[in-house]
């Protein structure tokens, strides 16, 4: 929470010119650019402006701020991530809408795709985003995918490779760490063998 300090001054005149106390209070007023005043704080109590306290002595008053707009996390430890070019963005209400595409996040051995609203999202990225009004905070996840090559070598009685070897390719993301692959089947035909994948 941004702060930014104001002061309230009283000062207690124990002989007033019809006797009893006077007292005498002076507030400054303070603004903050994007922000909104949330309350008064005083030695760590808060109090609503235009709340009634007792001071007799000089005293200091802390305002205390919300902004107002958002603050977006940008989560790139969720799947993974070791580092982003950003870690948070404060998007103020009135604002244009935030560029992500030139935001990127790094996973060894990893490619980025991009950022999403959910952490088991695996496609889809958010390329531009303004958060919904009133929401103070939104965390984005960090996509990632890797591809595993699976080679299939076929070997005649002399232990040379055939040239009907075949080669597939699968994807996966964020956090898994393996694969699920169904095994092609062999079929021999004309003497030779050849790869036929059964789905």
């Amino acid at each position: 929470m941004s702060k930014q300090q104001a002061y309230i001054i009283m000062l207690v005149v124990k002989k007033g010119k019809r006797g009893g106390n006077k007292t005498r209070r002076w507030i400054k007023k303070i603004t903050k650019k994007n922000h909104i005043f949330e309350s008064w704080n005083i030695g760590g109590t808060k109090y609503q402006a235009g709340s009634m306290v007792k001071i007799s002595k000089n005293t200091k008053v802390t305002a205390e701020w919300t902004i107002n707009g958002s603050r977006i996390i940008l989560d790139y430890q969720e799947n993974g991530g070791i580092r982003a070019d950003k870690s948070s963005i404060v998007y103020y209400q009135g604002d244009e809408e935030i560029n992500l595409k030139g935001i990127k996040a790094y996973k060894p051995g990893w490619e980025f795709i991009g950022w999403s609203l959910y952490a088991d999202s695996t496609g889809g990225a958010i390329d531009t985003y303004i958060p919904e009004e009133d929401v103070k905070e939104v965390r984005l996840y960090a996509m990632f995918k890797k591809t595993i090559t699976v080679n299939y070598k076929i070997r005649d009685e002399n232990a040379y490779v055939l040239s009907n070897s075949k080669q597939e390719k699968y994807t996966i993301y964020n956090k898994a760490t393996s694969a699920e692959v169904s095994l092609a089947t062999l079929i021999k035909s004309w003497k030779k063998l050849h790869i036929l994948r059964m789905e």
